[in-house]
């Protein structure tokens, strides 16, 4: 598993470099308003408190952008962790959350744009007996690749803190550590 976990990783890692590396004409990103939507593969790292192990997930997002470096989105994902122990048990994890996007575009037409995350929502644990839901709050940042005036390869790293209440995780406060990537496809907004 650690093996699968770490290629993947590295296949992410050269992704990026060869999307940074390389060359061609910069894009101009859409404008003032227009809608986003995407979806991103995620690897979700919990802090030992969860009782988790890592897992890979999935997810969706859409949001409304404006003034050009604003976006406000909804995401929702979904993962499947197993529980540390002797007799380990499939928890699955689902986060909904309403982020906040500044993009920190340097010049006019940048293909790498640095972006920031700030987000709240709930999070819902089920062993498949029980479940639970604790709001959450999370911050990050990553980067977008604009490969075509509205398509760019997103990602992102964010940190997430909730609460367990004890029935499905420990009473604690808690946090995980979520990379994703991921592709946003841009509808409307000029150019």
């Amino acid at each position: 598993m650690q093996r699968v976990r770490r290629s993947s990783g590295m296949t992410l890692v050269m992704v990026l470099a060869i999307a940074a590396l390389s060359g061609g004409t910069a894009l101009a990103q859409p404008s003032d308003t227009a809608w986003v939507f995407g979806g991103y593969v995620l690897d979700t790292l919990f802090a030992n408190e969860t009782d988790l192990n890592d897992a890979i997930g999935f997810g969706v997002r859409g949001g409304y952008m404006f003034g050009g470096k604003h976006q406000m989105e909804l995401s929702i994902d979904q993962l499947t962790g197993e529980s540390q122990g002797p007799a380990p048990i499939d928890v699955d994890v689902r986060k909904v959350g309403v982020n906040y996007v500044r993009q920190f575009q340097l010049r006019n037409k940048e293909k790498m744009i640095p972006v920031t995350i700030f987000g709240l929502g709930l999070i819902t644990t089920d062993d498949g007996v029980q479940d639970e839901s604790s709001a959450f709050y999370a911050a990050g940042g990553g980067m977008k690749y604009l490969m075509t005036k509205r398509l760019a390869l997103r990602f992102d790293a964010k940190i997430y803190r909730w609460d367990g209440d004890g029935k499905v995780l420990p009473v604690n406060s808690l946090f995980s550590f979520d990379i994703a990537v991921g592709l946003s496809f841009t509808v409307g907004g000029g150019t």
